[in-house]
């Protein structure tokens, strides 16, 4: 946890996750995506086979680590 982490959770705060409509996949290929307010001009960004793609709920795209994915969701 990091020291602005702790400061939250020592007030009180916990970490909420969101999980409804979310979903993901780990990637066995490496895969470019593009955002949602990614300009039409750049190119888009490339993820490395071995992170997590994510989905949210309203259609953008993000990747994380495993081990960040594992703190911050949960697979039914």
């Amino acid at each position: 946890m990091s020291p602005a982490e702790q400061s939250l959770a020592d007030q009180g705060c916990f970490a909420a996750t969101k999980t409804e409509g979310t979903y993901a996949t780990l990637l066995t290929d490496d895969v470019y995506i593009r955002g949602l307010e990614h300009p039409d001009d750049e190119p888009p960004v490339l993820v490395p086979a071995g992170r997590w793609l994510i989905i949210g709920p309203d259609g953008e795209p993000y990747n994380t680590t495993n081990e960040k994915f594992a703190e911050l969701y949960f697979v039914e």
